[in-house]
């Protein structure tokens, strides 16, 4: 069975809501930890295994600001580059099985 996340995007300008599968957000992570070069996947390895509540990671060049924060079985994730911030809530099973 397949679930949803609701998506917020802020741009400067405004806000809109999407909503979009889990397995997508996923697998937008891992092409965000390849494209971006950031070790996005790592770090929320490593949170979950951590007495850490939350891990951040920054570019500036291009600039791209990653952070996440453990919220019961879930992961809080905040992703802001260039034009724009988006925020969703994603299970940790979803992220550590693959």
């Amino acid at each position: 069975m397949r679930s949803i996340s609701k998506i917020i995007v802020k741009r400067i300008s405004d806000s809109e809501f999407s909503y979009a599968r889990q397995d997508t957000l996923v697998e937008s992570l891992h092409v965000l930890d390849t494209r971006e070069t950031l070790p996005i996947l790592d770090a929320l390895e490593m949170l979950s295994r951590s007495s850490s509540n939350s891990v951040s990671l920054s570019r500036d060049r291009p600039f791209c600001y990653f952070y996440a924060r453990k919220n019961g079985d879930d992961f809080d994730i905040t992703l802001r580059m260039e034009d724009r911030e988006i925020d969703f809530k994603i299970p940790k099973r979803d992220i550590l099985t693959v």
